[in-house]
Order: C-alpha cells, then sequence, then structure tokens
C-alpha cells in the first residue's frame, strides 16, 4: 500500500504545479492584451490627429481695420476637409486685460 502512496504524490504535485503555471500565465496574457489594446488606442487616436492637423488647410482672405481703431475685421476661409478653431485674443485697455474666444470654422466654410 506504501508503493502506490508514493506514485500517487509525483502525480498531485505536477497537477498542483501544472495549475500554478497556467493560473499565472492566464493572469499575465490577460495584463499583456489590456496593455497592447491601450497602446493600440492611443496609437490610433494620435495618428488620426496627426491626419487632421496635416489635412488644415485654410487662408487669411482679408484683414482690415476701422479708421478709428474701434473694428478689425479678418476673412478667414477653410478649405480643408476638417474644421477649425481660430483663436481670437482681444486687448481691451492699457492693462493688457483681454478676453480670449473660440470661434469654429466648419470645412468649407
Amino acid at each position: 500500500m506504501s508503493e502506490k502512496r508514493r506514485a500517487l504524490s509525483p502525480v498531485i504535485s505536477t497537477i498542483i504545479l501544472s495549475a500554478v503555471v497556467l493560473t499565472i500565465g492566464g493572469g499575465l496574457w490577460a495584463y499583456a492584451e489590456g496593455a497592447s489594446t491601450i497602446i493600440a488606442e492611443d496609437y490610433v487616436n494620435d495618428t488620426l490627429e496627426l491626419v487632421d492637423e496635416i489635412t488644415e488647410r485654410f487662408v487669411v482672405e482679408w484683414v482690415c481695420n476701422s479708421s478709428n481703431g474701434d473694428a478689425l475685421k479678418i476673412w478667414v476661409y477653410n478649405y480643408g476637409d476638417v474644421d477649425i478653431v481660430v483663436d481670437i485674443y482681444i486687448d481691451v485697455d492699457d492693462e493688457n486685460n483681454g478676453t480670449t474666444l473660440g470661434t469654429e470654422i466648419l470645412a468649407g466654410a
């Protein structure tokens, strides 16, 4: 009877060791898959942003200042495929107080 018990011990230890290795391997695989998915999504988003920057096409067509200096008119034409945002900085007084406005110009507008 003691011979059968000794033979059973290596089998059980092999099963336990295999289970531990498979559990650790599965955990590492899940971590690697999640990390690679995040890296791939970040890469795609960054690439799409660069494509948008490259395909921006606009021209400042006309700039006019009123005779008394109260108004400045600027015509911007966006002939690209992506919408652009034009930031306008306005100096209100001599103390350099001003406001910033963001104006979106649609593609083809």
